[in-house]
C-alpha cells in the first residue's frame, strides 16, 4: 500500500508541478481528488474483508484483528495526522499575506494525506533547502531587465521544488 500511496504523490506531484511552473496556479480539484484517492486507497488497504465490513455498517471503530488488518479509527487518524502540515503551511499562508500562497498550502493537504504528517514534513523540509538556489536564481532573472520579464510578474514556484524532494527522497528510502 505504501508503494501505491507513495507512486500517486509522485504523479500528484508531476502534476502540481507543472500547473505551477505553466500557470502559476494550483488547482484546488486536483488536490481534493488526490486526497479523497489516498483516503479511498488507505481504507481498501486497510484489510480486505474488514475494508468492505467498514462500508456496509458505518462503523469505523474496531481492534487490529489477528489477520493484522488495521482499524477504521486509525486508517482515518492517520488521514487526519496528515492534514497537519498542509494546515500550517495554511496558516503561514494567511499570516504573511499570501506569500505563501494557498495552493502550496493545499498541496500540502493533500500531500499529507497521501504520504503521512512526518514523510510529509520532511518533503517539505527537503523543499524548502532546495528552494533557496532556486530563489537566489529567480531572483537574480527577475532584476535583469529583458532576460525573463515574466519572473517579474509571477510569484517564486514552490511546488517544483517538492516534486525534486520527492525524487531525492524516493531515491534514498
Amino acid at each position: 500500500m505504501r508503494e501505491v500511496l507513495w507512486t500517486m504523490a509522485g504523479v500528484f506531484l508531476l502534476y502540481s508541478a507543472y500547473s505551477d511552473l505553466r500557470c502559476g496556479m494550483i488547482s484546488v480539484k486536483s488536490c481534493v481528488f488526490a486526497a479523497g484517492a489516498g483516503v479511498v486507497v488507505r481504507v481498501i488497504g486497510a484489510g480486505g474483508i474488514f475494508a468492505c465490513e467498514m462500508f456496509e455498517r458505518g462503523v469505523f471503530v474496531h481492534e487490529i484483528s489477528a489477520q493484522g488488518t488495521v482499524s477504521g479509527m486509525a486508517v482515518w487518524m492517520e488521514c487526519m495526522w496528515g492534514l497537519l502540515p498542509g494546515l500550517f503551511v495554511m496558516g503561514l499562508a494567511a499570516g504573511s499575506g499570501e506569500q505563501i500562497g494557498k495552493g502550496d498550502a493545499w498541496v500540502m493537504l493533500a500531500l499529507g494525506v497521501l504520504v503521512g504528517a512526518g514523510q510529509c514534513m520532511c518533503l517539505f523540509m527537503t523543499a524548502l533547502i532546495f528552494s533557496l538556489p532556486f530563489a537566489v536564481i529567480w531572483r537574480f532573472l527577475s532584476g535583469r531587465r529583458g532576460v525573463c520579464e515574466q519572473a517579474r510578474e509571477r510569484s517564486f514556484p514552490f511546488v517544483p521544488n517538492l516534486f525534486f524532494a520527492y525524487v531525492l527522497l524516493c531515491g534514498l528510502l
